[in-house]
């Protein structure tokens, strides 16, 4: 069975993105290669970091 099509990241589970899947055609949520690049923001881009203080 083909995986399902996505749209948005938030539509994927923890570490997986909504990307390209050249071999299907069309995007669906794979493992996101830049995770730590990614690891703090929440679904909308936002810092999960709190400041030191």
């Amino acid at each position: 069975m083909p995986m399902r099509p996505c749209t948005r990241d938030s539509e994927c589970g923890i570490a997986h993105v909504c990307t390209r899947n050249y071999n299907l055609g069309y995007d669906t949520c794979q493992y996101n290669l830049e995770i730590g690049k990614t690891v703090c923001v929440d679904a909308k881009g936002r810092s999960l970091r709190k400041p030191i203080s």
